[in-house]
């Protein structure tokens, strides 16, 4: 008997576009409260990668930029930002949005409500 293997693999290799996330602090926020969220950069095997990102902005609920950031490159696989939402600003539903350098975008939603309204949340 022979310990030797003589035998062909194919082997594919796939360019890795890896996984942008963006997180808020929070998912509804009221105005004159300060906005901060993460955009963190995660490989195939969810490690930290390094990202350049082309542009991260946040819109209103009209679409309109309220801030945006240029030219930002990931730390350690994250950038952290804040944003304050001035008392008056128009409320509904917010947009984060990260477009990386490769084209690459991410979009994060989330609720600018009234001081006068309240949500009640009832667990089970």
């Amino acid at each position: 008997m022979s310990d030797i293997i003589d035998e062909t693999l194919e082997i594919r290799i796939k360019p890795s576009n890896g996984l942008t996330l963006i997180e808020t602090s929070k998912p509804i926020y009221r105005t004159n409260e300060k906005l901060q969220f993460r955009v963190i950069t995660l490989n195939d095997w969810l490690r930290p990668i390094e990202e350049q990102f082309e542009q991260i902005s946040v819109e209103n609920s009209k679409s309109i930029p309220v801030m945006q950031w240029n030219a930002l490159n990931s730390t350690n696989g994250m950038i952290s930002l804040e944003l304050p939402i001035a008392e008056d600003n128009i409320f509904g539903t917010w947009k984060i949005r990260a477009i990386t350098n490769k084209n690459v975008v991410t979009e994060k939603i989330f609720k600018v409500i009234d001081y006068g309204i309240c949500y009640y949340v009832f667990l089970t």
